[in-house]
């Protein structure tokens, strides 16, 4: 397996075990798999459309 398939697999793996935690009530879980220079966009045009970053704006 190539590094980007290993890179895609770990992902999946991360996602995966967030919901997992999710679903039994750890809402903390999301927040705790980001990266401090995590960066959240919600596109559109909408109240909540646009970007933030870092992780300390993402989760404020």
């Amino acid at each position: 397996m190539s590094t980007a398939e290993n890179t895609t697999v770990d992902n999946k793996n991360t996602i995966r075990a967030v919901f997992d935690e999710l679903a039994q009530g750890n809402g903390r879980a999301l927040t705790d798999a980001m990266s401090d220079d995590c960066r959240w966009t919600f596109p559109g045009v909408w109240s909540w459309a646009g970007t933030w970053e870092p992780k300390t704006v993402v989760v404020h």
